[in-house]
């Protein structure tokens, strides 16, 4: 089902971008290893030869909506860049498009911004990305050096201490706890990890930590407890004086 609609998804970023469209890649849990069917959503990142228009964002909205192209998985969440901001790195890359759209999701789009969590996305399709298109010019995305990294997971951090049991990005706490160990992880081993391996990678290098015992059960079964919001803020707040401290 997962390759039917990532072939369906492919064909209409071609008919709607043409020649644009240099490169397509899988990233998040289907390629780190953590993807559970329809508890997961499907994270892209397209690379587009110049800026979209505004037009092409509306018509990129509108056909990639669940009700238009049914995912199904928990939903898509899609990022497009331009070759430029890929291969020329900022400090902070612009995006031409971002958008997310899921069974149980609001439908959420931005058009042309800026924003750090684009390194991770690039470095992450550089690493371990599948890439599922790609145009007769070989793209790929340059090397994301660390210090840049540290300070996009810096902010992501900073993002997950104002959404702490969000019911949409932090279901029970396991997201936040989760994200904050793999941010971890990479940054001591350079090895991006799924967010349960993450935090199994956490208890074996920490002594076992019962916030991470808990995000860890609750992600595999809703049933379990939930991390609370001040053990949560505490673990965030440790992770973020652990990662500042990495000179790379």
């Amino acid at each position: 089902m997962t390759d039917k609609y990532l072939k369906r998804l492919v064909s209409v970023l071609n008919v709607l971008l043409d020649s644009k469209l240099m490169s397509v890649y899988v990233i998040g849990s289907l390629c780190t290893g953590d993807f559970s069917g329809e508890e997961s959503d499907i994270d892209i990142l397209a690379i587009v030869s110049r800026t979209l228009s505004e037009n092409e964002n509306v018509q990129l909205a509108e056909a990639l909506n669940v009700n238009n192209l049914p995912c199904p998985t928990a939903g898509l969440d899609i990022v497009i860049i331009t070759i430029e901001e890929a291969t020329r790195l900022k400090a902070i890359p612009t995006y031409e498009f971002w958008y997310a759209s899921g069974k149980n999701w609001p439908e959420q789009s931005w058009q042309r911004g800026a924003n750090k969590e684009m390194l991770v996305f690039l470095e992450l399709a550089r690493c371990c990305g599948i890439k599922i298109y790609d145009s007769v010019e070989d793209v790929k995305p340059a090397m994301v050096p660390k210090t840049m990294i540290v300070k996009s997971f810096l902010e992501i951090l900073a993002w997950h201490e104002v959404h702490i049991l969000d019911s949409y990005h932090d279901p029970g706490g396991c997201n936040s706890v989760l994200n904050a160990c793999r941010m971890l992880a990479f940054i001591k081993t350079n090895v991006f990890h799924s967010k349960t391996a993450g935090g199994h990678w956490f208890q074996k290098q920490y002594r076992s930590n019962k916030t991470v015992e808990k995000a860890l059960k609750k992600k595999h079964d809703k049933k379990n407890e939930d991390c609370t919001e001040t053990e949560i803020i505490l673990f965030l707040q440790w992770i973020k004086e652990e990662i500042a401290k990495v000179n790379p």
